[in-house]
């Protein structure tokens, strides 16, 4: 058995926002109880025994058993070795979509690999590396999708002249923590933080956004959560609509906003950003419903006016035809003449 697990991310169905880790050399899917990926009953489109992942050596091939099929990057596939980033959409379409990973174990991952080793009867798993050995360099990220942006690897830092000033903070800690960001159709996964986030294309997580600056924002972990740091020094950056004044925890659920005109992300908990929709987006769906609005009015307000005007004119012919009335019983004579 190799040392990388497989990460499943569910973008779609019961499990929507959980990241998944599997160890096995044979990694079942399906709805029957004896599977590793597990999915409800009420997943009709989806087998009992649906499909398999394979393991073998550090490719994983993916096998489907189905009726109803599976579709990877949007076409049907029966037999085919998984590339990260691919997306699976399991039963065919309308089913659940789950984008798949393979990732280096990390040192909290030795027992789980450990114990799935002396269930299926296999060499135990070599020693992780610690988390000292761990390698300083960030890894790239992956794509899934036709990307809005594609993070680089970040440059060398350049050791910098003294200056006359009061010297700059020292560099945040690389620690080895799983960041998953998702940006309209693309997914992104980072393993080490902190990252940089702006429209610079030296930034770790480079966007297109016109609001946003060269390196704009940075993303750390730190005393066990996450945090977010404003580079711009502007203000420009808010949690929960409240300023970041120089970096600000993100707790589970927050709203983090890079600029008042976006992006907007939603933390999820875990290490995963998912893009709000967009707030433009917005305003012009609240202005067609207001002029909707307006002109339904503006339609009962003519409506209520014409029903006036009938009214008043059968008013007044009432009034008219008494008057003759009136007329004919008492002066019939003067009726008579005005004939």
């Amino acid at each position: 058995m190799s040392d990388l697990k497989v990460q499943l991310v569910h973008l779609d169905g019961p499990f929507k926002g959980e990241i998944q880790d599997f160890f096995e050399s044979v990694i079942a899917i399906g709805r029957h109880p004896d599977c590793q990926l597990v999915f409800p009953k009420e997943c009709g489109a989806i087998s009992r025994k649906h499909a398999e992942i394979i393991r073998e050596g550090d490719r994983f091939r993916f096998v489907d058993k189905s009726a109803n099929g599976t579709l990877i990057n949007g076409k049907a596939q029966k037999d085919v070795f998984l590339k990260d980033g691919d997306v699976l959409i399991i039963g065919g379409e309308g089913g659940p979509k789950v984008s798949f990973l393979s990732s280096p174990l990390e040192p909290g991952d030795k027992e789980a690999m450990a114990a799935v080793a002396v269930v299926e009867k296999t060499v135990p798993v070599p020693e992780a590396p610690s988390a000292k050995a761990l390698p300083l360099k960030k890894e790239s990220a992956k794509e899934i999708s036709p990307p809005r942006f594609v993070p680089k690897p970040s440059p060398a830092p350049q050791p910098e002249s003294p200056k006359p000033q009061a010297p700059s903070p020292e560099p945040l800690p690389t620690v080895a923590k799983t960041l998953i960001i998702q940006y309209g159709a693309t997914l992104t996964s980072f393993k080490q933080l902190p990252i940089t986030i702006g429209s610079g294309a030296d930034c770790d997580c480079p966007l297109q956004h016109q609001e946003l600056a060269a390196e704009h924002a940075q993303i750390f972990f730190r005393d066990d959560q996450y945090w977010v740091k404003d580079l711009t020094g502007r203000g420009l950056v808010t949690v929960n609509q409240q300023v970041v004044q120089s970096e600000s925890p993100l707790p589970p659920d927050s709203c983090l906003a890079l600029t008042a005109k976006g992006p907007e992300f939603q933390f999820l908990g875990d290490g995963r950003l998912a893009e709000i929709e967009p707030t433009e987006v917005k305003q012009k769906q609240s202005s067609v419903n207001r002029q909707k609005t307006q002109g339904t009015r503006r339609s009962d307000d003519n409506s209520s006016k014409g029903n006036g005007n009938m009214i008043w004119l059968l008013i007044a012919l009432l009034g008219l035809g008494g008057a003759v009335a009136a007329l004919y019983y008492f002066q019939p004579t003067l009726f008579t003449d005005l004939l």
